[in-house]
């Protein structure tokens, strides 16, 4: 019997999605596990033939990490995690992204993060990622 919808998602984006939701329940214990998650659906992406990669896949893995390493409270992890997201070309971000990429940007004004320099530099760089247009639908594969 095939079973429908995310049960057929190929295992990188299961991993991906698991980051996300393990994230979302926000223990540290399932943070622990979303970074595990969010690693392997990195890896399994990377080691992917280049038609099985999903950029806005890999994005959100690496946004899910960035979020989790804030939650450890390690800026530095923060940084390195959304450096690839911020440097991707404009054309990979979807409004999904850009989406996550503000709400990580409303987190980081938290006042726990007030006067770091890292931070107040991070939420400039979102900023300004966020002010390029997104992408809303990705580009027809051609025919």
């Amino acid at each position: 019997m095939d079973l429908p919808g995310v049960f057929t998602f190929p295992e990188a984006k299961q991993w991906t999605y698991a980051g996300t939701a393990l994230l979302a329940l926000g223990s540290q214990a399932h943070v622990n596990r979303a970074i595990e998650a969010s690693s392997r659906a990195i890896a399994r992406y990377e080691s992917a033939p280049q038609q099985e990669q999903s950029s806005g896949d890999l994005l959100a893995a690496r946004l899910d990490l960035a979020n989790a390493h804030l939650a450890h409270g390690d800026l530095d992890g923060v940084q390195e995690k959304l450096s690839v997201v911020l440097d991707a070309a404009p054309d990979r971000r979807t409004a999904s992204i850009s989406s996550r990429l503000r709400a990580l940007s409303t987190r980081l004004a938290e006042p726990a993060y007030a006067g770091s320099p890292i931070v107040l530099s991070l939420r400039e760089n979102v900023r300004e990622a966020c002010s390029r247009p997104a992408l809303t639908n990705p580009p027809e594969l051609p025919q």
